[in-house]
């Protein structure tokens, strides 16, 4: 297992409370080598939580077990430790009762000794996500648990269920499991047929509440939590991860929902969380948050997971790429469909396109005809920006944010009803100023920080020298005074997320904090170690917002400088059928093909260590010398053999069949990779390269007045661009 843990030596002791901790301290060249290891295998060792913690010692060769004794502080915990099975040279133990707060253990074994500090923190968090956000309502009675309120911390006692599944596919509820239904489908686990019997934990864990899902044979309706049937579990985990992009500062819903029946079939083990659906809270720094408080659960109640591979789209791709870039060790692998690289960078699209459709609603702009709306847009239709409009462009808004009802627009995706925050605690700069602000700055204010005038989490939208529709006017889609026009009327946005004449300026240091944190998708931390099917199903003729581009944006990134995407790195491409939209798309347009990438990634992440084991080397070695053609890109072309290899989204059917197009920015004058979240400006008499029309004197006088500062020069990287400060970044 590559999970990243906490492991010492009486020469290297792990502190708690760390900025940064891209890993233990290793031990100086002049401490003496012990044979003793400690480690916490349930989590790091300074973010432990729930008072107790599966803690590992590791012995040298010819160390007796029954020589070895240990301690949290001054209790001795040596009875709690057993050999484990898989390893004989490490004892494993679950050691209890640990106070809030640093706790030192130590294992000695005749004259070596070692010594490991853990941290432990409430089950309600926060563990590194900062200033914990108020939430407004619970929704532990929508997931079957008892009621609870935000002033008890949304939480309620765990509840154990089971379902099974029938001879003819249909998943029913099994209220009596020690009574195996007639009618139950039978699977083969390992030359043995057991009934296809599923075990639903459901809890509050980090204040969301967390599903975990597992085929169980044999269950004891007696002891749910005490006793669990782990013997048909392949020691794979599925974390899955919901989509969307909101702020509705409650407990939550789900859009992860189970994983395909032949997931479950096969022995993986599924996990998901309300806070790892985007569309509750879209902070990805509180899902990862969520994963390791739900991950260290699962290890001490039902074992250590070989793999724990990410599933999800949308915002759920987001989620997986920066929780596998800026907390590694917690997903080995993942499967994002419908990909976008990160929200940031993403979210200047979308509130581009709220600017763009206000202005093609104008008596000028509505002069445009659909085909020079697209072509402004970058987007393959003119409706891809009024979707993103209506379905996202919400959370710059302070009211409407609070007020978008998720359940009417997408659909609750199985577990209505949806929580609405009540109109008497909207925020209005008026009558009612310290109401609640349903912002995507205010979910994520840890990262933005607050205006010191305002107290309100900083906005982070800057448009500040955008040329919207260059790419139309150097083509001819457009004339010069079309572009103007549109440049002169777009504008930006206010504090309070309302339209304002003036374009959005945010403060460099507020960029740089964005990149300094890790919050745009790209090749650092531990990103480019972790083997990824990324799942693009083609929607772009079909005004969907999930774009093809998104996907070669991130690829982008990953990329060599000459072009050529890592080898950790794969693309499948899929057709979407005649009618498919958001909501079908999220809901399993994918189908079957949903769970091939995961079975792909096991593959490869068994391989590689198999390969790792036999040949040594690097851990990326071993992946680019092992990767399955299983795990290789393909696109799928209906009518047409699939095309499989590295090069297969380069091959003339796969792009004739599925075109790549743009977004705002890009037909604006922005790279591919779309990592630049405030552009230089160049001053207009050094841009005039960037036009391939001519320009009259009158426009441009009227040019330079509508951009004083200048203009956007996309050559250059980001205002205020810095790599990330590092991995395990904590905000507390």
């Amino acid at each position: 297992m590559r999970r990243t843990m906490a492991l010492v030596t009486a020469a290297a002791i792990v502190a708690a409370g760390c900025t940064s901790d891209d890993g233990p301290t290793p031990a100086s060249d002049s401490a003496a080598v012990t044979p003793l290891e400690l480690e916490v295998v349930s989590s790091r060792a300074e973010y432990v939580t729930g008072g107790d913690a599966l803690i590992g010692v590791r012995l040298a060769e010819g160390v007796d077990p029954g020589d070895v004794t240990v301690a949290a502080g001054d209790t001795d915990v040596t009875a709690s430790f057993e050999p484990d099975p898989d390893d004989p040279r490490r004892l494993l133990g679950l050691v209890r009762d640990l106070a809030e707060g640093e706790t030192v253990v130590t294992a000695e074994a005749g004259d070596d000794d070692a010594e490991l500090t853990v941290t432990n923190h409430p089950t309600a968090g926060p563990l590194f996500s900062g200033e914990q956000l108020d939430l407004e309502a619970c929704t532990t009675q929508v997931f079957g648990l008892e009621p609870s309120t935000p002033e008890d911390g949304c939480t309620a006692p765990t509840e154990v269920t089971w379902r099974y599944v029938d001879t003819a596919g249909e998943v029913n509820d099994l209220p009596d499991p020690s009574a195996v239904p007639a009618d139950v489908e039978l699977v083969d686990r390992d030359g043995e047929q057991v009934p296809f019997i599923l075990r639903d934990e459901t809890g509050v864990l980090d204040r969301a509440v967390y599903r975990i899902t597992l085929l169980e044979p044999a269950p004891d309706p007696s002891d749910a939590l005490g006793h669990i049937d782990t013997s048909a579990w392949n020691h794979r985990l599925v974390y899955r991860f919901g989509g969307g992009c909101g702020a509705s500062f409650t407990q939550g819903f789900s859009w992860a929902g189970d994983p395909a029946l032949e997931v479950l079939r096969r022995g993986y083990a599924a996990a998901t969380a309300t806070f790892n659906t985007f569309q509750v809270l879209c902070n990805d720094i509180i899902s990862a948050e969520t994963v390791s408080m739900v991950e260290e659960h699962f290890v001490e109640a039902y074992g250590e997971p070989v793999h724990v591979i990410g599933e999800g789209g949308s915002g759920g791709a987001i989620q997986q790429i920066l929780i596998a870039q800026n907390y590694p060790g917690l997903l080995d692998a993942i499967a994002p469909s419908l990909p976008f690289p990160d929200a940031l960078s993403t979210g200047l699209g979308v509130y581009d396109c709220a600017r763009l459709v206000d202005y093609y609603a104008t008596p000028t702009g509505s002069q445009l005809s659909g085909a020079q709306q697209a072509a402004i847009n970058g987007h393959a239709v003119a409706g891809t920006c009024q979707l993103w409009d209506a379905s996202f462009a919400n959370t710059i808004d302070p009211a409407a944010g609070c007020r978008f009802n998720v359940a009417e627009a997408f659909g609750s995706g199985g577990s209505a009803p949806v929580p609405v925050i009540d109109e008497a605690d909207i925020y209005d700069p008026e009558t009612n100023p310290d109401g609640r602000r349903c912002t995507v700055w205010e979910t994520n204010v840890a990262v933005t920080g607050r205006d010191p005038d305002t107290g309100f989490a900083r906005s982070g939208y800057d448009n500040q020298g955008v040329q919207y529709g260059l790419d139309a006017l150097n083509d001819g889609t457009i004339t010069v005074d079309q572009f103007l026009d549109l440049n002169d009327q777009i504008g930006g946005f206010d504090g309070d997320g309302q339209p304002q004449p003036e374009r959005s300026v945010v403060s460099d240091d507020l960029v740089e904090r964005a990149y300094a944190t890790g919050r745009l998708g790209g090749p650092w931390g531990g990103l480019p170690d972790t083997p990824m099917i990324l799942l693009n199903l083609y929607t772009d003729g079909l005004g969907d917002i999930h774009d093809r581009v998104r996907a070669f944006s991130l690829l982008d990134r990953l990329s060599d400088d000459d072009g050529a995407w890592p080898v950790t790195a794969s693309l499948w491409t899929v057709g979407a059928e005649e009618g498919t939209s958001l909501v079908s798309t999220l809901g399993g347009a994918l189908g079957d093909l949903a769970a091939e990438p995961t079975f792909a990634l096991d593959e490869w992440l068994t391989a590689a260590e198999e390969h790792q084991a036999d040949d040594g080397g690097s851990w990326s070695d071993a992946l680019a010398a092992s990767k399955p053609e299983a795990a290789e890109s393909r696109c799928l072309v209906q009518g047409e053999d699939p095309i499989v290899g590295p090069d297969a989204n380069d091959d003339p059917a796969c792009t004739e069949a599925y075109p790549i197009h743009e977004e705002p920015r890009m037909a604006a004058g922005a790279p591919r990779a779309n990592d630049i979240l405030k552009c230089q400006l160049v001053p207009l008499d050094e841009a005039s390269e960037q036009y391939e029309v001519e320009l009259t004197d009158e426009q441009r006088d009227r040019l330079a007045a509508i951009f004083p500062d200048g203009v956007c020069d996309w050559s250059q990287p980001s205002v205020g661009a810095v790599d990330p400060d590092g991995t395990w970044l904590s905000f507390n």
